[in-house]
């Protein structure tokens, strides 16, 4: 019988209930992640759960969890029985709004969400563009298999503008806000994303993005109240400034952003890949239009 102090691969590889798939690198990361929130009382969803496993290792390794939902599109997933009455299943698409419902209705918030679904880059973006608002303060965010961004037939490719990495890359941006130096918005980075995956921003608190960690394959999104993510203010100590004088007034002082309005790389009609995209279009027409006059 495994004891509450059994590490997360000594519950994963005892394992004899229902299959659950997981890469090894992914264990050691969560072993990491999750070795302070193990004995909370979590509320936990997982969307993608194929034959149920995973939901099961949870249930082990988080004992004091209140609830775990999975969530899945497969019809068949609605016949599984879990013999832990805190473990729910949803069947649906994570990202339709009943499903949404249904899924919110189970718990008030979630402390873990896992995107381990169809890991295709636009319901990447949209399921984090509708859960992350979900995700309790301290809580952290978790996509799996971001391996699948590099690849086409999951709407991916290594500088694809629109991939589910090219999205997390402009979240690490969003995190540094207050120093952008321009008046832009969160949607000036993200409206491409907004527009061509059909999933509007209202709502999703990109403030509350306090760190994002990546793994191969894996990103972390943590979420902290909007105070706890700024730079903050100088703390300055000691008392000998031989080298470089005057950094004692930088005690107790916030940065100072300089003003990048005249910056061609801040200041812009639009990010970079956007204009890439728009100039190829144009690229296009124009040998279209050549090639009707020869």
């Amino acid at each position: 019988m495994l004891s509450m102090k059994n590490s997360l691969l000594d519950v994963y590889k005892n394992h004899v209930g229902k299959v659950s798939h997981k890469w090894d690198g992914y264990i050691d990361i969560y072993e990491i992640l999750f070795e302070k929130i193990r004995y909370k009382p979590l509320r936990i969803l997982e969307i993608g759960v194929q034959n149920g496993g995973s939901l099961e290792i949870w249930s082990k390794y988080f004992p004091n969890c209140e609830v775990i939902v999975g969530c899945d599109v497969h019809t068949k997933v609605e016949n599984l029985v879990f013999a832990d009455p805190r473990i729910k299943i949803v069947l649906g698409d994570a990202n339709k709004d009943a499903v949404i419902s249904q899924i919110t209705s189970l718990a008030s918030g979630f402390d873990l969400i896992i995107d381990d679904g169809s890991h295709i880059s636009k319901d990447i973006v949209a399921t984090f563009l509708k859960y992350f608002k979900h995700l309790s303060n301290d809580g952290l965010y978790v996509i799996e298999d971001l391996h699948a961004s590099y690849w086409s037939n999951w709407g991916g490719g290594l500088a694809h503008p629109l991939s589910s990495i090219s999205f997390l890359k402009r979240l690490v941006d969003i995190l540094h806000k207050e120093h952008w130096g321009v008046n832009k918005s969160y949607g000036w980075l993200l409206d491409l994303f907004s527009i061509n995956h059909q999933v509007p921003l209202d709502g999703a608190p990109f403030e509350q993005i306090h760190s994002l960690k990546f793994y191969n394959s894996i990103c972390v999104v943590e979420k902290k109240n909007a105070s706890s993510n700024i730079l903050g203010k100088g703390l300055v100590v000691g008392q000998d400034e031989f080298v470089s004088p005057g950094i004692k007034n930088f005690h107790e002082k916030y940065s100072n952003t300089p003003s990048q309005e005249n910056n061609t790389w801040s200041n812009r009609l639009m990010p970079g890949e956007e204009e890439l995209i728009f100039l190829r279009r144009e690229n296009v027409a124009l040998k279209e239009q050549l090639n009707s006059k020869k």
